[in-house]
């Protein structure tokens, strides 16, 4: 980060030019953004029995010049995350509860346990069908609900052979929704859907919780000499301030800035290093949440299964299912009604497209003569880890960089743990890393290179301007790259959800942030020849529990077999 000192400080802000052409620009942009939201179901095979789910026609091919271009795709990204038509039925928060004549506390909310689950296919289902199940919600007093909005997880498994699937989610909006699996084995099968966040819940993080700065602290060290002090220091987003430290980093954050209160003695260049304070997320999640609103985030409306499951559905054997011709993989590829299926607790089969399952001999061929960049945070450590293991090179564990070069193929491979990062390390100022800087420093003659990003669990507590800014400069600095190296593959890898330790996790670890978090790199990233690897189904769906860290051996292993597919495909 560049240091510096300010005492007051605003944003470049983008002024509305009193010009025709500009007004209509920024109306098509939104109509546009807004189209982007609507999605489609189209067959691609099987009749109606297996579906695509595809964005509609849009130019992706955005070109951002200046304050105002990146204001534009600010304000687009935010309004993909906004469906219009709920906003305007979204049930006031004050109205979330009353109380019933003996003086208990009811809810409006959905009730699992009043909601009822059916399937709605023909019995029995064959292998290579789409199971479809219809949940209607109602609220505690019994009645239909009318809205949508509510947060799931679905998964279709059979435990004794460890196959499982993710359901796609449709929602109609008026409290019906449909779920779809891909039924990729034959034998008794159960099917369990979860409520993860109702609506309010999930209108709340969207409304209140996310867009509030400064939602976890940082301690700055300072240093000259013998002399030292500490203080507090945050991201922030907003216009002004006064009396803080500003660390500032335009090419890589844009306008979001690292601010740090004001040491007593020592001057604001003499920031040597910082470590998050992990607890004041809590903190802020407690604060923001008071205790009025504590019962969205507790059961029975938070982590609840709904009434009717598991479902036991009956998948009968065909004999040799219809050979299912995936595309190749490669950039912005439609979203799938399904992601895939695990076959057993250590293979995963893509439905997104041709994924392979690489023995090492393969794996080494197909990287040979390739310079692997990842940046990211400890679950891009881990797919460093398996690559590394790969051509059986040995690299030191922890630290902000660290890789290997391996003679033998011609192939290195380089992790950068990003700057600003959450954690218990205590990380020096100079040896952080912004991603935009580093692709940037990239040589000319370094053009058979693979760049692996993931940006996502460390900003959680980020705002959706902050967050999507940040991604807009790496977009920005991949394209810089690609017109000096116009075969360099760029790999997105996406999030999944984790496990929840607290109340408060719940909040400021949500799994629809990461849920959403996911459409925002999809958006920013697409139309660029990136290569998006969704990973989230594919970690709800295990039998191991939800973790930040999936286990190396079983979901790791395969993700990286995925992203094998990507890098050595022809597209």
């Amino acid at each position: 980060m560049a240091n510096g000192v300010t005492t007051a400080s605003s944003t470049n802000r983008c002024k509305i030019r009193e010009n025709h052409r500009i007004i209509f620009t920024l109306l098509l942009g939104i109509t546009v953004g807004m189209m982007i939201a609507k999605l489609e179901l189209v067959d691609i095979f099987k009749g109606n029995l297996f579906k695509t789910l595809t964005s509609r026609p849009t130019n992706y091919n955005i070109q951002l010049r200046n304050a105002c271009d990146i204001e534009q795709l600010l304000a687009d990204t935010r309004l993909e995350l906004i469906d219009s038509e709920a906003e305007m039925r979204r049930q006031p928060l004050s109205e979330l509860s009353t109380f019933s004549s003996n003086g208990s506390r009811t809810h409006w909310m959905t009730s699992a346990s009043n909601s009822k689950l059916r399937l709605d296919m023909h019995i029995p289902a064959q292998q290579g069908d789409i199971v479809n199940v219809v949940l209607e919600t109602f609220d505690n007093y019994g009645r239909k609900r009318t809205v949508g909005g509510d947060f799931h997880f679905a998964v279709m498994a059979n435990a004794d052979k460890k196959r499982a699937t993710a359901g796609r989610v449709v929602d109609h909006r008026n409290g019906t929704y449909n779920f779809y699996f891909y039924a990729g084995w034959s034998g008794q099968s159960d099917i369990t859907i979860t409520l993860i966040h109702p609506r309010e819940a999930v209108d709340w993080i969207d409304t209140v919780y996310r867009p509030t700065e400064r939602r976890i602290d940082w301690t700055g060290y300072f240093e000259d000499g013998p002399r030292k002090e500490t203080s507090v220091c945050y991201v922030y987003g907003g216009s002004t301030w006064k009396d803080k430290c500003e660390y500032r980093n335009e090419n890589a954050l844009g306008s979001t800035v690292f601010l740090c209160n004001k040491p007593k003695d020592l001057t604001c260049d003499k920031l040597v290093k910082t470590s998050s304070i992990i607890k004041t997320m809590n903190k802020y999640a407690e604060n923001l949440l008071t205790k009025k609103r504590r019962f969205m985030f507790s059961r029975p409306y938070l982590w609840t299964l709904m009434t009717g499951s598991p479902l036991k559905i009956a998948i009968e054997d065909i004999g040799t299912p219809q050979e299912i011709k995936l595309r190749a993989c490669g950039p912005d590829l439609p979203q799938t009604i399904s992601d895939g299926y695990w076959e057993n607790s250590k293979t995963w089969h893509s439905l997104v497209c041709a994924a392979h399952h690489w023995t090492t001999s393969e794996a080494r061929q197909c990287l040979r003569g390739r310079n692997i960049y990842l940046f990211g945070d400890s679950t891009t450590r881990q797919w460093h880890r398996v690559i590394t293991e790969l051509f059986n090179e040995t690299v030191q564990t922890g630290g902000l960089k660290n890789g290997w070069t391996n003679l033998e193929y011609n192939v290195s491979a380089l992790f950068y743990f990003h700057a600003i990062a959450v954690g218990s390390a205590t990380l020096p100022l100079k040896g952080q890393f912004f991603e935009s800087d580093v692709i940037d420093s990239l040589e000319d003659n370094d053009c058979n290179t693979v760049i692996i990003l993931s940006l996502s669990y460390h900003f959680v507590s980020w705002t959706l301007k902050s967050y999507t800014e940040r991604l807009i400069h790496v977009r920005q600095a991949l394209i810089r790259l690609k017109k000096r190296c116009p075969d360099v593959r760029v790999v997105i890898k996406g999030t999944h959800p984790r496990e929840h330790k607290n109340l408060e996790s719940y909040i400021h670890s949500s799994d629809w942030i990461l849920y959403t978090m996911n459409k925002t790199l999809r958006r920013v990233f697409g139309g660029i020849g990136a290569y998006f690897i969704d990973i989230y189904d594919m970690a709800m769906a295990h039998f191991e529990k939800n973790s930040v860290h999936m286990s190396i051996d079983t979901v790791v292993r395969q993700q990286v077999d995925v992203l094998l597919s990507y890098i050595c495909s022809n597209t």
